[in-house]
């Protein structure tokens, strides 16, 4: 009886994720249509299809370190982390940030509400567990970016595209520097803003939905933000796991800057590592447009730079980006999406 109720479940899902995948194919046809199609067709008429295999196999190792640190993590907050249920787990919540409008920004929502079942932590604990892991993600890649950028400098002439850059750079760095010590030091101050958030809330959609109201009571409120940073700081307790999460993530972000430089060796073209580990985690700021996996806006930014930084003509950029993101985003999209079906199947997993 559990799995025939889940079903309209996942039905009702899918439909909604239906309309706004068909908008991010469209302005990824578009985009295409922009750039000059046939151009781009022909430049991705010469792929090499053993070197873009390579970087597809390199693509998909991304998920298996991202998971490998997020299951430690987990572990750390106390969750059970058996491996066939947590990748199913894993997977579906990936596949959900990935199809999913919005889907990055809700990221470790949707993580720890599909891992908080499985684990048997409940959500706040999960949710401490999977911002943890997805804070580690983020200084591994702006630690690989700032790497990636200054061997990138120390290579390249200098010009004013690449001092915009540098200014960017170190503006985006020291404000999220500053946003990660206020959320830290000053949770007296999070506290304050979340309860007055759950307030606005639980006086308009709580009106209309007790639950709603029940759940943003002040003292249920402040009670998770406890749990939270007490999780979170039994988290950050474990050096050896957060170090090896660290580690995994790197070569996570390492796996997933790779293709980038593989896929344009696939195509003829030269795109140094060291600008693509600068790329990659620049070009998800794209992911603010609330189309799937940033579809449109990725594709646009990361040509845009190649065609600033690398010297590449608009349909060699074209190509190199679709190609990339064939590895990357649609091949992330295809394996997760398989071993999530076989979590739901195999083990019930609650989509």
């Amino acid at each position: 009886m559990q799995q025939v109720s889940r079903r309209p479940v996942a039905g009702r899902s899918l439909g909604r994720t239906l309309a706004p995948f068909a908008l991010a194919l469209v302005a990824l046809a578009l985009l295409v249509a922009a750039m000059g199609p046939e151009e781009v067709a022909a430049e991705l008429a010469r792929l090499d299809p053993a070197t873009f295999l390579l970087a597809l196999g390199i693509a998909l190792l991304a998920v298996v370190a991202w998971g490998d640190a997020q299951r430690r993590l987990l572990r750390s907050a106390g969750g059970r982390t058996p491996l066939g249920r947590f990748s199913g787990a894993y997977s579906l919540a990936v596949f959900e940030r990935l199809a999913l409008p919005a889907g990055h920004a809700a990221g470790p929502a949707l993580m720890a509400h599909a891992l908080g079942d499985e684990a048997e932590t409940g959500f706040d604990r999960a949710f401490a567990a999977t911002s943890a892991a997805e804070l580690l993600s983020l200084l591994a890649s702006l630690l690989l970016a700032g790497v990636g950028l200054v061997a990138y400098l120390l290579a390249a002439p200098a010009s004013a595209a690449l001092r915009e850059v540098e200014l960017g750079a170190v503006v985006a760095a020291a404000a999220l520097a500053a946003l990660l010590a206020a959320a830290w030091y000053r949770r007296g101050t999070v506290t304050w803003a979340l309860a007055g958030l759950a307030s606005l809330l639980r006086g308009s959609v709580g009106r209309v939905s007790p639950r709603t109201y029940d759940a943003l009571a002040p003292e249920r409120v402040e009670s998770a933000v406890e749990r939270y940073y007490d999780t979170l700081e039994a988290v950050a307790g474990d050096r050896r796991a957060v170090a090896l999460a660290v580690l995994a993530s790197a070569v996570g972000w390492v796996c997933y800057a790779l293709p980038l430089t593989v896929g344009a060796s696939a195509l003829g073209y030269a795109v140094p590592l060291s600008l693509a580990l600068f790329l990659v985690p620049a070009s998800g700021l794209a992911n603010a447009v609330p189309l799937p996996g940033g579809l449109g806006g990725v594709e646009v930014a990361l040509a845009a730079a190649l065609v600033a930084l690398a010297g590449l003509a608009t349909p060699e950029a074209a190509a190199v980006v679709l190609a990339y993101r064939l590895c990357t985003y649609w091949g992330h999209l295809a394996l997760t999406g398989l071993v999530a079906l076989a979590g739901v199947t195999r083990w019930g997993i609650r989509p």
